[in-house]
């Protein structure tokens, strides 16, 4: 069943096209990772573009990390399929060595790494 931080991604930022496709799979447990894949490579088909504050690489978006220091993150990743809550730091600590696709959503804002051998393509929305 989908949480609250999980319908908030779902209802603020993503097009409005895609949503009832997403909530099928992230209500089932069979097609969670499909949910997941879905940012792997192809976020910007499914994010609404005016939301994004921050594109680019995960090592230069720190003047953008910095406005959600303070903040908790229900976090999904390859490794935390049915989510995880993380503080600030530990997320940080994920980004910076997870190399498959991660979602992280708190309360003001959503950071989704996109999976990457080499450099990180990080979106940050608000």
């Amino acid at each position: 069943m989908m949480n609250k931080y999980q319908e908030f991604f779902i209802s603020n930022y993503i097009i409005s096209s895609k949503k009832k496709r997403l909530i099928y799979e992230i209500d089932s447990t069979k097609k969670k990772r499909c949910f997941i894949d879905h940012f792997c490579h192809d976020t910007k088909k499914f994010i609404i573009s005016n939301k994004i504050i921050y594109e680019g690489e995960l090592n230069d978006s720190f003047f953008i990390m910095e406005r959600v220091k303070n903040e908790h993150f229900f976090v999904m990743s390859e490794n935390y399929i049915d989510g995880i809550t993380m503080d600030y730091n530990e997320l940080k600590e994920l980004l910076d060595k997870d190399l498959m696709e991660v979602i992280a959503i708190s309360k003001k804002h959503v950071i989704i790494k996109e999976e990457t051998e080499k450099k990180s393509n990080v979106y940050i929305l608000e």
